[in-house]
């Protein structure tokens, strides 16, 4: 869930990150089944990280007060999710990894399914987890066992940490979720259900009862208005685009982040009911994904996508590795051999010889090798000193 922290995945490439999550106190843990910490973000004070680490065994909080019938029609609701892809760091190394996580059956035209989950779980570059993509793979597994190749992905406007996914079934959506319109009341019973991990390579299919304890008013960093659902229904990785049910069965919320200060865990889902209408969020055509903001083509291992549209090899595949000189004051090119090679636009020539994303809203490189990009500023601490939430040293 996404308010103290957020649901993940299991990405593999985690140890460039642990000097991070170490200078991190207050640790929030994401949903999808094992990601590492990629992002921060903020929120009435509160913040939220990505996190890709891998879960570890434990106890669920069951539902022995839930009737069968209502269990039997939010299992139906409920998918389990593998997303796999292929592309370029933020660091310029090729990688590939997977990740796992849910989602809700919430439509059916025809043989066209339609199934909300977390942006999160099936886009790596929403977790800073890739720079470009070369390949993705996304499958569903719904209620009645089968695996569905994801035929389409459409994005949230606004950067909300929300996506719909598109299968092709004729009898895989029996029980689509029915939404609530409704706010919920504090106090009110919740259900959250998905799939976390239950041990390495393994998930489990659960349920966890909770009361809400509030609905918060938030704001994307466009202005666009939605709400959380805060309860005590506890979830874990790999829950993430699960949904958060009512005792009536009524879809009321995505499950997205964890708060995990202290001892008081609270799960953080987005309220259904506040996202944009179906028709408003985004996709691309095939051969090509999308950004959030406009559509880019998978490219090769060596290739990086161009204004254009098609792929190319800028500065000698992109993340060349070249004496790190500056020619002319510019921290984005080089004299190398005569020819003058440069970094792609809104990128630096670090001091390790590779193009870079600075340490802002969409990348996190410092020059200085010992400072930790922290809320879009490179903070270097003194020696015995930690970064803490508040940006300061103690």
């Amino acid at each position: 869930m996404r308010v103290a922290s957020i649901a993940t995945s299991t990405f593999k490439n985690i140890d460039s990150f642990r000097t991070l999550v170490k200078t991190i106190t207050s640790v929030l843990i994401g949903l999808v089944a094992g990601f590492v910490i990629l992002g921060i973000l903020t929120i009435g004070g509160i913040t939220l990280y990505y996190l890709l680490s891998e879960p570890t065994p434990t106890e669920y909080g069951g539902s022995p007060n839930i009737d069968p019938a209502l269990q039997q029609q939010i299992e139906g609701n409920v998918v389990w999710i593998k997303y796999e892809y292929g592309g370029r760091s933020n660091y310029g190394d090729y990688t590939e990894s997977s990740a796992t996580g849910s989602g809700v059956i919430t439509e059916k035209n025809g043989a066209t399914v339609y199934i909300y989950t977390n942006r999160h779980v099936i886009d790596c570059a929403y977790t800073d987890s890739c720079l470009t993509k070369s390949y993705e793979r996304v499958q569903v597994r719904t209620p009645d066992g089968k695996l569905h190749r994801v035929r389409k992905i459409h994005l949230s406007p606004h950067q909300l940490d929300a996506a719909i996914l598109e299968i092709t079934a004729l009898d895989a959506a029996k029980y689509p979720a029915i939404a609530r319109e409704s706010d919920l009341n504090i106090g009110e019973n919740v259900i959250a259900v998905g799939y976390p991990g239950y041990a390495d390579r393994f998930v489990e299919f659960s349920f966890a009862t909770g009361s809400v304890s509030a609905v918060r008013r938030l704001l994307a960093p466009d202005g666009y208005g939605f709400k959380s659902i805060e309860s005590d229904a506890y979830t874990y990785f790999g829950s993430s685009g699960g949904g958060l049910f009512d005792t009536k069965g009524q879809l009321v919320g995505l499950n997205t982040w964890i708060d995990q200060r202290a001892f008081d865990q609270k799960s953080i889902a987005l309220q259904f009911n506040s996202l944009p209408a179906r028709q408003e969020f985004l996709t691309c055509t095939e051969g090509q994904y999308s950004d959030g903001e406009t559509c880019l083509p998978y490219c090769e291992a060596n290739e990086i996508p161009l204004d254009d549209g098609t792929c190319g090899k800028p500065c000698e595949d992109f993340y060349c590795s070249m004496t790190p000189m500056r020619a002319d004051n510019s921290l984005r090119c080089i004299e190398e051999n005569g020819e003058r090679l440069c970094c792609d636009q809104g990128q630096i020539l670090g001091e390790d010889g590779y193009c870079h994303l600075p340490c802002t809203t969409a990348g996190t490189y410092c020059m200085d090798f010992d400072a930790i990009c922290y809320n879009n500023e490179c903070i270097v601490c003194p020696h015995g000193y930690e970064l803490y939430e508040d940006g300061f040293c103690y």
